[in-house]
């Protein structure tokens, strides 16, 4: 099926979408949290040309079912929701290609499912640990604004808690903020996906501080280490997240490797599509070659 719903638990459906019919499947976890696959799929379009890619929308995100309940929402509930999808593609082992938050999500997954994990692509993943790098994030994103860009993000994240209209509103807010993601803030903007896409009652922050609350004060350094599945560590070279977050992410994974695309930030598949492209082809045919020897 192209596009459907999977049923997770009593009362929640995960919207799907599925391009491409390559040998290898590779699940796409998008970031936010509270994002949907909409805000990667117009971007990782061109993967489909070698790979299978299953898109879904993450519980209490873009089509999938909504949720009020923060006990409904939370890392161990989204991790479950990739197994029931592992289960639902009969995939024996699941390849994992995690952005932003969505790579924090594909470490929880292989960290309590290693046998069913065979490999993770990590594009500019969140960090290993909350304290002090997404302090640093934080101010990075804004770096580039001066006080008039400022105002009006502000502003617009004002109207956007009041607006009739979310989605209206959303984009308005998305159209400056995703600047301080890019390499060249005052650029071309060469995202094609939406970060607003979704219902109107997933149009919120819910899911973003229902899933972080569940985190803490998170450092995930020396749990990481019990990870045995191959991962590949994409970072943008000029990313807003710190380098040394980077830098930690392959000290801590036994089997991990960290590569630098130049000339992009958090949206390496968007701002350097062939090289990303070439690196997530050598990246699998290698695991795919090793696995045969």
């Amino acid at each position: 099926m192209p596009r459907g719903m999977i049923h997770s638990e009593e009362g929640i459906e995960l919207f799907f979408r599925v391009e491409g019919e390559g040998a290898d499947t590779i699940v796409v976890l998008h970031g936010g949290p509270g994002l949907s696959s909409e805000s990667l799929r117009p971007d990782l379009g061109f993967l489909s040309r070698d790979f299978t890619l299953f898109f879904y929308d993450q519980r209490g995100s873009g089509l999938s079912t909504p949720i009020n309940n923060p006990d409904r929402v939370g890392i161990a509930h989204h991790v479950a929701d990739v197994e029931v999808i592992r289960t639902y593609l009969g995939l024996d082992r699941a390849t994992l290609m995690g952005h932003s938050w969505g790579g924090g999500l594909a470490l929880h997954y292989a960290m309590r499912h290693p046998k069913q994990t065979d490999r993770v692509i990590l594009i500019d993943p969140m960090p290993l640990r909350r304290d002090p790098h997404m302090a640093v994030f934080g101010q990075n994103l804004r770096a580039w604004m001066d006080n008039d860009a400022l105002e009006k993000l502000n502003e617009a994240a004002m109207a956007w808690d009041k607006a009739a209209d979310p989605h209206s509103a959303c984009n308005a807010y998305w159209e400056l903020f995703i600047r301080g993601y890019l390499a060249d803030p005052h650029g071309r903007v060469p995202v094609q996906g939406d970060p607003c896409h979704g219902s109107k009652e997933n149009l919120n922050d819910r899911v973003y501080r229902y899933t972080l609350g569940s985190l803490g004060a998170w450092d995930w350094r020396l749990q990481a280490q019990k990870v045995q599945a191959p991962v590949l560590i994409v970072h943008g070279e000029r990313s807003p997240l710190p380098l040394e977050s980077f830098h930690e992410w392959e000290a801590a994974l036994s089997n991990g490797k960290l590569v630098m695309i130049p000339g992009s930030g958090h949206y390496p598949h968007a701002e350097q599509p062939e090289m990303f492209l070439s690196i997530v082809r050598e990246f699998i045919r290698a695991k795919r070659t090793s696995s045969l020897e």
